[in-house]
Protein backbone atom coordinates (compact mmCIF):
# COMPACT_ATOMS: atom_id res chain seq x y z
CA UNK A 1 0.00 0.00 0.00
CA UNK A 2 0.98 3.46 -1.31
CA UNK A 3 0.11 6.79 0.44
CA UNK A 4 0.39 9.52 -2.24
CA UNK A 5 -0.66 12.77 -1.58
CA UNK A 6 -1.89 15.72 -4.00
CA UNK A 7 -0.44 19.53 -3.60
CA UNK A 8 -1.82 22.52 -5.27
CA UNK A 9 -4.30 22.33 -8.21
CA UNK A 10 -3.22 18.27 -8.35
CA UNK A 11 -5.78 17.92 -5.18
CA UNK A 12 -8.33 20.77 -6.22
CA UNK A 13 -9.29 18.77 -9.40
CA UNK A 14 -9.24 15.76 -7.54
CA UNK A 15 -11.02 17.07 -4.82
CA UNK A 16 -8.92 15.21 -2.49
CA UNK A 17 -5.68 15.52 -0.86
CA UNK A 18 -4.20 11.75 -0.95
CA UNK A 19 -5.11 8.63 -1.54
CA UNK A 20 -3.77 4.80 -1.06
CA UNK A 21 -3.69 2.31 -3.72
CA UNK A 22 -2.29 -1.49 -3.90
CA UNK A 23 -0.35 0.26 -7.07
CA UNK A 24 0.87 -3.13 -10.10
CA UNK A 25 3.76 -4.92 -9.43
CA UNK A 26 4.96 -3.27 -13.25
CA UNK A 27 5.12 0.39 -11.51
CA UNK A 28 8.31 0.63 -10.78
CA UNK A 29 9.47 4.32 -11.01
CA UNK A 30 7.51 7.88 -11.30
CA UNK A 31 6.33 7.65 -14.40
CA UNK A 32 4.96 4.34 -14.47
CA UNK A 33 3.22 5.56 -11.23
CA UNK A 34 2.05 8.75 -13.12
CA UNK A 35 1.07 6.69 -16.53
CA UNK A 36 -1.00 3.94 -14.00
CA UNK A 37 -2.83 7.11 -12.40
CA UNK A 38 -3.51 8.47 -15.84
CA UNK A 39 -5.00 5.45 -17.07
CA UNK A 40 -7.99 5.38 -14.50
CA UNK A 41 -10.77 7.21 -15.56
CA UNK A 42 -12.58 10.23 -14.82
CA UNK A 43 -10.65 13.25 -12.89
CA UNK A 44 -7.29 11.13 -12.38
CA UNK A 45 -6.85 11.07 -16.28
CA UNK A 46 -7.51 14.47 -16.75
CA UNK A 47 -4.89 15.57 -14.02
CA UNK A 48 -2.38 12.81 -14.96
CA UNK A 49 -2.14 13.88 -18.32
CA UNK A 50 0.37 16.77 -17.69
CA UNK A 51 2.73 14.73 -16.14
CA UNK A 52 5.39 16.33 -17.97
CA UNK A 53 4.87 19.32 -15.18
CA UNK A 54 4.08 17.11 -11.95
CA UNK A 55 6.96 17.14 -9.47
CA UNK A 56 7.39 14.03 -6.66
CA UNK A 57 8.79 14.01 -3.30
CA UNK A 58 9.75 11.36 -1.05
CA UNK A 59 11.85 11.41 1.88
CA UNK A 60 12.47 15.18 2.10
CA UNK A 61 13.24 15.67 -1.35
CA UNK A 62 12.49 16.46 -4.90
CA UNK A 63 12.68 13.42 -7.23
CA UNK A 64 13.17 12.69 -10.69
CA UNK A 65 10.48 10.92 -12.95
CA UNK A 66 13.20 7.91 -13.48
CA UNK A 67 13.46 7.49 -9.18
CA UNK A 68 12.57 3.69 -8.54
CA UNK A 69 9.80 3.85 -6.06
CA UNK A 70 10.00 0.15 -5.05
CA UNK A 71 9.37 -0.34 -1.41
CA UNK A 72 8.29 3.47 -0.82
CA UNK A 73 5.25 3.87 1.58
CA UNK A 74 4.82 7.72 0.41
CA UNK A 75 4.70 10.02 -2.44
CA UNK A 76 3.54 13.27 -2.46
CA UNK A 77 3.21 14.76 -6.46
CA UNK A 78 3.04 18.65 -6.72
CA UNK A 79 2.70 21.09 -9.60
CA UNK A 80 4.65 24.36 -10.61
CA UNK A 81 3.00 27.21 -8.16
CA UNK A 82 2.44 30.80 -9.76
CA UNK A 83 4.75 33.32 -8.88
CA UNK A 84 8.85 34.40 -8.59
Amino acid sequence: MIRINYVSWLSARLGKLYDEFLIPDDVHDITDLLDWLGSKEGKYAEVFRHKEIIHAYIEERIIAHDFVIKDKKEITFFAPIAGG
